[in-house]
Formats: structure tokens, C-alpha cells, sequence
């Protein structure tokens, strides 16, 4: 609600100024696509279902209510040295690291450079507009990500986080959070040229440990 008020408010500000800006980037999340078990979807696909795909929904329309060019961001795992890398490296490093749900899940992520570049590219890009998702091209099962994280840090991975211990323990949220799985493709930004520095999540992985 507070992402849904908050959009409403700057897009209300933004139309009544004499020159407002050409372009209004609005964030958003690959959470619109719900929970898709093999498929791969880019842009054109339809809202999932759940509750955060509707909550997104709501959110993008605020978005577009913008009287310029609009550029809704769908973010999908944003790999750096915050959010969910912060939180989980300290249990990696003491050998607590573990796989998430039964390990086919897939998770679409990007790299923070990536995305300070392509925030560029949808500012100056006129032909970037409305949804435009910002995901790496190659996604990683939940099994590659915690393995592939385990072996850089030069630790083990022994345990599993089963999907009904986290349904138990977080609820619906947890489940939409956690366990979705959904292989999101970054098409409009592959048809505007755009480069990834870092395609494959082992790159990143590499610089950073």
C-alpha cells in the first residue's frame, strides 16, 4: 500500500509542474509474474496470480497515470554487497548456507553495475517504455545459486530448506518470496543492444569473493 500511495503522490507532483522531467522511472518487481514452474516469460506476459503479482499491478498503474514517458522496472534479484547477500553470507561463511525449496526453483537476478547502466539506457533510450525487465539473460535453479555460492566462499553446503518447513515459518508471503519460480527474460533490453557485463552469475561471484 505505502509503494502504491507513495507512486501516486510523485506522479500527482510531477503532472502539476510547469516542465516536468521527459521520462519517470518507476521501481518494480518480477513478483507481476507470480509463480510460473517451467516457463520462460518476458514483458508480454500476462499478470500471474498471488498476492504480490497484484499488488505489482497496482503499483505499475499508479505508474502510468505519469503524462510522459514511463519505464516500470521489473527487478528481478539484485546481487551486490547488500540486500540478500548481506543477510545471508555471515550463515555461508560458517558453513550454515543452505539450498532453498527442492533446488529447481528458478531465480532471475542481475548485478547491481548492470543495473546502474541500464538505468542510464532507460533514461536516454526514448524507445524503452512501459514494463522492461531488468534480469540477467541467464537465470540459475535456487540448487546453482547456493552450490555455486558455497564453492567461492570455499565452503560446504550441507543443509536444505524445505518448501513446507518455509511455508510453516513464513506463511503465504514466504512462499511467494522464497519458493517462486519463474525464468524471466530481459527482452526489451536485448532488443535496444543492451550489454550485460556480468551475464552468468559466476561472474559475479568471482569478482566479488
Amino acid at each position: 500500500k505505502s509503494r502504491i500511495e507513495s507512486t501516486r503522490f510523485l506522479v500527482e507532483t510531477l503532472n502539476t509542474l510547469t516542465k516536468p522531467p521527459h521520462v519517470f522511472l518507476s521501481a518494480s518487481a518480477m513478483g507481476f509474474y507470480g509463480n510460473r514452474p517451467e516457463e520462460k516469460v518476458d514483458e508480454h506476459a500476462s499478470r500471474g496470480h498471488g498476492f504480490l503479482a497484484h499488488v505489482t499491478k497496482d503499483w505499475e498503474k499508479e505508474a502510468h497515470h505519469f503524462k510522459g514517458r514511463v519505464v516500470c522496472l521489473r527487478f528481478g534479484l539484485i546481487l551486490g554487497w547488500g540486500g540478500l547477500l548481506k543477510k545471508v553470507l555471515p550463515l555461508y561463511k560458517w558453513g550454515l548456507g543452505a539450498c532453498i525449496g527442492t533446488g529447481k526453483e528458478k531465480i532471475s537476478w542481475i548485478a547491481v553495475d548492470d543495473v546502474a547502466y541500464h538505468l542510464l539506457q532507460a533514461i536516454y533510450d526514448k524507445s524503452l517504455s512501459h514494463e522492461v525487465n531488468f534480469v540477467s539473460p541467464y537465470s540459475v535453479t535456487s540448487r546453482e545459486f547456493s552450490t555455486l555460492l558455497a564453492k567461492h566462499l570455499h565452503r560446504p553446503l550441507f543443509f536444505k530448506l524445505p518448501a513446507w518447513l518455509i511455508k510453516i515459518i513464513f506463511q503465504e508471503m514466504g512462499k511467494e518470496l522464497l519458493l517462486a519460480d519463474v525464468d524471466v527474460h530481459p527482452q526489451k533490453l536485448l532488443n535496444v543492444g543492451a550489454v550485460f557485463a556480468y551475464l552468468h552469475l559466476d561472474d559475479v561471484f568471482s569478482l566479488m569473493f
